[in-house]
């Protein structure tokens, strides 16, 4: 038995930022469509199968394939080495008035067939089509087979010694007589740039392990380099034609892969705009494409390469769709410049090829260019594939493996009015336009209509804007410019976007998937509209519109549930950005003229989109709160849609039901972490609210559970005004109630206005609705108002919660012991943890929280390390093992531990008998009690029972608030050194056992 004294003792370190593991973003692959596709070929959809089946057919056909080598050729090449790669020039003949045929002559257009000879090229063409398919049928069926092999012949090719091809082009495209190598052989390996994605989708396989990863891209980066400094590189940086753009795309894609943004960003904004420049005619022709012996072919190739690097530039913020040459030449010209002669409108006279709808890179282009998504688009695409018979699906063309890129809104016209009420008073005149078939003056009359309307309310009114009162000469524009400039913080790493959000993007060093799914959550939009209102200024309306019509844009609504890395339907995002960003942002920006007719029509498309998804895959505990939140501020915001109504009822009806799944009989959240028991609070206030405002009809007893949810921050409230750090919570604000929050801009409870996790303001705000709770005014106070309660310590049975205090008072003593169950989520290993507070100083703390990610960090956190608990045979506790078992997760009864309290003493228990370690080694019960002798001291007792004669280890760790501390041996124990309250002589952790076990 160990029992151990506390009379006193900073919070311990924080932990920083780790780095996880640096894996390269997708390229030109997008991620949602990748998941769709996954999605649809897991569930068996029949416009998917048949190319997936193809597609496996192919990938089984490779898996016997023998890995290829550049030093399977039979030349050698002028080193001597057969590392190195070596190619013929096509072009270029004997000369037949020369004994030798030396020197060759070209003969442009016609092949010789001696460059077939060479085997360099055919050989890396064809693994890096194999690696691509195997990668794709990988990632697609999780058959690690097809990675096994494509890892395989990666490394036959790049990284094994013996077979590896060396990372330069000193002699491609030879020309006997006149040149060992040429920079125009560059374009040879365009093929290794357009495999890049499928490599990165080989990470998540064990068959590409770290040491292949590094090999592979140490070769990237060497050929990157070569081609950035070397004489041939150097050469082909400067062709005018369709050379130069292939090489800007080697070099941005492999400097995408390589994390190396600032080059791909600098080869896109200096090259390949300055070859629009050079090669685009005002009209879109290519005169350099043109003027040669392929006209066709080469022009689509080389439109195609620039259609790549206008992908690219997304990833880096460059917009080349919107780039406007000297000339006024646009990529969208360029494209339409061949719509005539596909059309037959237009005889294309110099045509090397039987027909030019045989070129399949236009179709390719046309796929890749969703910005520009119009009918005419897609009615030169359908003829393009009918005519070629080309699916372009999953097993036809490296990039196009992924479909075409679906943009947003995914909802049509037609279904969109289909989905309104148009008997709702307000909409005849589009319900006039729709029943004509006009959806053009459908649209117009829906806008108008929302711009005149006055039956919804938000809490203010934007009519207000033009009032000289709506602007601030003293708001502080920094935090409102930096949205507009588009620089965006983000889980407190912030990023500087270029023109463009792209919504997929994720800056971390660690990829911590939280920063892109919480960047759709918009909650910089509120600095903008806040900026707006403030200072009038149009730029940040219009830095609104370009994000919200860039998200839509980016981000088409799927069917199925989209929890994965990168998704932006996430049902937890879906429903925060609706409930609050969404909102204000509509009514805040409508005086602007940014905020155009189509813009409102999207924004209006996807709310019901939001729905319709929300509706259809919510989660539980506080994902649901939200969700049913976002859900129904879109049925508030939009009453005008038919299933609004019903809409409303199911969440209203949900969350009032869920009040008796959501929260304990003692007011505890299930999660049992202070920071998300105030997130579901928060949802049903801010419900309850918006209901209100818009004369909304709820059960009369909705907010009826919260006086409950609200006992239990009183219970917990801490002398500092902090919360304890349970679970993943953090400690919270204490912040006190400020003037502000007492002046409501609703009379009932209006949560945005408050702090962040400020038990102070959630109890100052709820005794406005409940005034009997005098006491809940005392703490939020501080004693200035309300009366005293009539309580200190408590025990609160189902959450498995003691909390033992000597007053309310900031000096008072304050311990926090937990031993109840694991929760419903978010749980750490550390039951039986104690938490110490005495006079206006932590005593005892923990480690904190770290990011939602897998790693190290993350791990000792949740971990019973992190914890003022005790570890057994250096085994931590280990509950989350048996996670699955519905006990570990939920009290289904009070528990019975016993509870004393009166004016001397405070006494808890608790038992961890869940077991230790990796396996739940169950052989050492640990029984812990906590005893408060009143104003003085606490006594911790613990009792651990082995079930067998061994002797065992009992470690307990104990987390001090101090920066240092030394270790006394007479009597034994720990000093803090805190001589920070100097009238408090009691600075030691002695330990009352014989030896200090």
């Amino acid at each position: 038995m160990a029992v151990f004294l506390f009379t006193s003792c900073q919070p311990a370190t924080q932990v920083g930022t780790e780095s996880l593991r640096e894996e390269p973003p997708l390229i030109l692959l997008n991620r949602n469509v990748l998941e769709r596709v996954k999605h649809e070929v897991a569930r068996g959809n029949a416009e998917q199968m048949p190319a997936y089946g193809q597609l496996i057919a192919v990938a089984d056909t490779m898996l016997t394939a023998t890995p290829l080598s550049v030093t399977m050729k039979k030349q050698n090449p002028p080193s001597g080495d057969k590392h190195d790669y070596v190619s013929r020039d096509p072009y270029w003949w004997p000369d037949p008035d020369t004994a030798d045929g030396l020197p060759y002559i070209c003969k442009e257009g016609l092949h010789n067939p001696e460059c077939h000879e060479f085997t360099d090229r055919l050989y890396m063409e064809r693994t890096t089509d194999m690696v691509s398919k195997l990668s794709l049928a990988f990632y697609l069926s999780d058959e690690e087979k097809y990675a096994q092999q494509a890892a395989n012949l990666l490394r036959v090719w790049f990284i094994n010694p013996e077979t590896r091809m060396n990372p330069h082009l000193n002699y491609a495209r030879q020309i006997p007589g006149i040149c060992e190598g040429q920079g125009t052989g560059i374009i040879d390996t365009r093929c290794i740039a357009q495999m890049l994605d499928y490599v990165i989708l080989l990470q998540a396989s064990p068959s590409w392990t770290e040491s292949d990863k590094t090999a592979f891209a140490q070769w990237i980066d060497d050929y990157t380099s070569w081609l950035l400094t070397s004489e041939n590189g150097q050469s082909e940086a400067k062709e005018h034609n369709n050379h130069g753009t292939w090489y800007d795309f080697q070099v941005t894609a492999q400097a995408l892969f390589l994390n190396k943004k600032d080059i791909a960003r600098k080869q896109i904004t200096q090259s390949t705009r300055s070859r629009m420049d050079s090669q685009l005619e005002t009209d879109g022709e290519q005169p350099f494409e043109i003027a040669g012996t392929c006209p066709w072919t080469c022009s689509t190739y080389n439109l195609l390469a620039f259609v790549l690097q206008a992908k690219m530039g997304e990833r880096v913020g460059v917009n080349l769709w919107e780039y406007v040459t000297p000339r006024g030449a646009t990529l969208r010209k360029a494209i339409e410049w061949y719509f005539p002669f596909l059309n037959g409108e237009k005889a294309f006279v110099k045509e090397e090829m039987t027909d030019i709808r045989e070129t399949a890179p236009l179709a390719e282009v046309l796929m890749l260019t969703s910005r520009f998504d119009t009918e005419m688009y897609s009615k030169q695409l359908e003829d393009l594939v009918k005519f070629t018979n080309d699916k372009f699906n999953l097993s036809t063309s490296t990039l196009s493996l992924t479909m075409p890129v679906i943009a947003g809104p995914v909802l049509s016209d037609a279904d969109f009015f289909n989905a309104l009420n148009l008997d709702y008073p307000g909409l005849a005149n589009v319900k006039q336009a729709v029943s004509e078939g006009n959806y053009s003056e459908a649209i117009t009359a829906w806008t108008v209509y929302l711009r005149n309307r006055t039956n919804v309310k938000w809490y203010f009114d934007w009519h207000d804007f033009a009032k000289p009162e709506s602007r601030n000469l003293e708001f502080d524009s920094t935090d409102a410019d930096k949205v507009a400039s588009r620089y965006i913080t983000v889980c407190g790493t912030p990023y500087q976007f270029g023109e463009e959000i792209d919504w997929s993007l994720n800056p971390t060093d660690n990829k911590y998937c939280e920063w892109t799914w919480q960047l759709g959550r918009h909650r910089q939009w509120q600095d903008l509209r806040e900026g707006y209102w403030a200072t009038g200024d149009e730029r940040y309306a219009q830095a609104w519109a370009n994000e919200l019509r860039s998200w839509i844009i980016q981000s088409p609504l799927i069917d199925f549930e989209g929890s994965a890395e990168y998704s932006h339907w996430r049902t937890i995002e879906a429903g925060i950005r609706t409930l609050y960003a969404w909102s204000d942002a509509f009514f805040g920006f409508l005086p602007s003229k940014a905020f155009d007719d189509e813009l409102m029509f999207w924004m209006s498309k996807s709310l019901y989109e939001h729905a319709t998804h929300i509706r259809r895959y919510h989660k539980k505990n506080n994902w649901f709160a939200m969700e049913m939140n976002g859900l129904f501020h879109i049925c508030m915001l939009m009453p005008e849609f038919k299933q609004s109504a019903s809409w409303a009822n199911y969440a209203i009806t949900k969350m009032y039901e869920d009040q008796q799944i959501q929260f304990y009989p003692d007011g505890a959240q299930i999660e049992l972490a202070p920071h998300y028991h105030g997130v579901s609070v928060t949802n049903y206030f801010e419900m309850a609210s918006i209901a209100q405002l818009n004369n909304y009809a709820i059960p009369a007893d909705f907010l009826n559970g919260m006086e409950a949810a609200h006992q239990c921050y009183m219970n917990i409230y801490m002398p500092d005004g902090c919360m304890p750090s349970v679970n993943d919570s953090d400690w919270g604000d204490n912040n006190g109630l400020s003037e502000k929050d007492f002046k409501r801009k609703s009379e009932i409870y209006y949560a945005r206005d408050s702090g962040n996790d400020d038990i102070r303001t959630y109890l100052g705000n709820i005794s406005k609705i409940l005034p009997h709770r005098t006491d809940f005014l005392y703490v939020a106070t501080q004693g200035a108002q309300g009366t005293y309660p009539a309580f200190t310590s408590t025990w609160m049975p189902w959450a498995g919660w003691y909390i033992m205090r000597s007053g309310w008072g900031a000096k008072d003593l304050y311990a926090f012991y937990e031993v109840g169950p694991h929760s419903a989520g978010h749980s750490h290993e550390d039951k039986l943890s104690v938490i110490l507070h005495a006079y206006g100083s932590r005593l005892l703390t923990e480690a904190g929280l770290y990011a939602y990610d897998t790693s190290d960090m993350r791990g000792y956190v949740v971990s019973s390390r992190a914890h003022n608990v005790t570890r057994v045979d250096g085994m931590d506790q280990n509950r989350s093992a048996l996670r699955d078992n519905d006990l570990i997760k939920h009290s289904r009864q009070p528990m019975a531990n016993r509870w004393i309290t009166n004016e001397e003493v405070d006494f808890g228990e608790g038992w961890y008998d869940e077991g230790f370690g990796a396996y739940n080694d169950s052989t050492v019960t640990q029984y812990r009690a906590l005893a408060f002798i009143r104003k003085k001291y606490w006594l911790l007792i613990d009792v651990f029972t082995p079930t067998d004669a061994t002797e065992h280890e009992y470690r307990t760790w104990f987390h001090l608030n101090q920066p240092t501390a030394q270790v006394n041996q007479q009597p034994f124990g720990v000093s803090t050194g805190n001589t920070e309250y100097r009238k408090n002589k009691n600075s030691t952790l002695p330990v009352l056992t014989p030896n200090g076990c």
